[in-house]
């Protein structure tokens, strides 16, 4: 973790989709994200250290978030701290960000039912 002084900025997937690239920049910091899972089923939300979605059976850069059906869930990496002036800490994604929703919880197995809608923070 290291102190971040960048702006968060916004990404929305505008839809339920599988995957997709969050930010395709060396030295991204990753801030937070949620998940909408419109499926039948538990879904995984992974993120990767990639600037490319990678291909299933890639091992996600974090735990993987498990967003139940019909549910929503969230992934926070920052933490306030240094009193009235709090400073961010976030993870910094050396190659970029990218994320999927997998059918499994240890490694990529890529949803095809599209049924993932992501919202994240990252600078």
């Amino acid at each position: 973790m290291i102190r971040s002084g960048r702006q968060p900025v916004q990404y929305d997937s505008q839809a339920s989709v599988n995957s997709d690239v969050i930010s395709a920049s060396a030295s991204t910091h990753f801030f937070s994200a949620f998940g909408r899972n419109k499926s039948g089923a538990t879904l995984y939300l992974m993120f990767f250290d990639d600037a490319l979605v990678p291909i299933n059976g890639t091992a996600p850069a974090w735990l993987p978030v498990p967003v139940p059906a019909g549910s929503v869930a969230s992934i926070d990496l920052t933490q306030h701290a240094y009193g009235a002036q709090p400073a961010i800490l976030a993870p910094i994604m050396t190659n970029g960000l990218s994320w999927a929703a997998s059918t499994t919880p240890d490694t990529l197995t890529v949803d095809t039912s599209n049924s993932m809608w992501v919202t994240a923070r990252y600078g």
